[in-house]
């Protein structure tokens, strides 16, 4: 049992879990404690603020922008320019502190360049049955 210098329990102000007393915040809500509310600016784990990613935030979500680049060129213009505008969302959504929004314009840019990639394929294996057919009648005439 946790307690403070007058032997009562520490308790947490937002949701009345009991705390250890060296704790800075809540492991149940993530508040701040009492004793680390004086102290300027702090954030919970995985908490984001403007500032940028909070302690514990995951840091890295990838943009997809070179895949995204390159599905474009390669493979299938109008589904490349789709996740190339989806990728070059996500670091503004992280920027922003929107680290949900940011996940799932990374994840629509992963899907737009695999839609693309896939696109090109079954153009270029269109291409080459057609092209394959073609000299089959004229290799029978």
């Amino acid at each position: 049992m946790a307690y403070d210098y007058d032997d009562t329990p520490i308790h947490c102000a937002t949701c009345g879990v009991e705390m250890e007393p060296s704790s800075r915040f809540c492991a149940n809500c993530g508040a701040v404690t009492a004793s680390q509310a004086n102290r300027g600016p702090v954030y919970a784990p995985g908490m984001l603020h403007a500032g940028g990613l909070g302690y514990g935030a995951p840091a890295n979500v990838p943009n997809y922008l070179v895949g995204a680049i390159l599905a474009t060129i390669c493979c299938c213009l109008p589904a490349g320019i789709v996740a190339i505008v989806y990728a070059a969302q996500v670091n503004g959504k992280l920027a922003a502190g929107d680290y949900t929004g940011a996940v799932r314009y990374s994840n629509n840019a992963k899907i737009w360049c695999w839609v693309s990639f896939g696109l090109g394929i079954a153009w270029f294996v269109l291409l080459g049955i057609s092209g394959f057919m073609g000299s089959l009648t004229t290799f029978m005439w």
